[in-house]
């Protein structure tokens, strides 16, 4: 009888083990599927966005707010003013 009951408890440990296993196997599984497709979905919004971007860039549009964005900010008559790029005075150009 006791070795019955040493049997027994050996196969419980055997099937706890292969629950724990199996449980461990499968929830990995899951989290690695569902990081997959967070990653996918982000990877398609950032694909999406730089598209978008670069489509609206050529029109001469801005995403953010809307708004059609000067081609040339300089005016087209009369002499432009720039800034030196080393020390930030204004140059005049003609």
């Amino acid at each position: 009888m006791q070795l019955h009951t040493a049997e027994l408890n050996e196969n419980d440990e055997n099937v706890t083990l292969t629950f724990l296993i199996e449980t461990l196997w499968l929830s990995s599984t899951l989290l690695l599927c569902i990081t997959m497709i967070v990653g996918c979905a982000c990877c398609s919004l950032q694909f999406t966005r730089i598209h978008q971007r670069q489509r609206t860039a050529s029109v001469g549009e801005d995403i953010e707010f809307g708004e059609k964005l000067a081609k040339d900010a300089s005016p087209s008559f009369g002499p432009s003013i720039y800034l030196d790029s080393v020390s930030g005075a204004p140059e005049k150009l003609v």
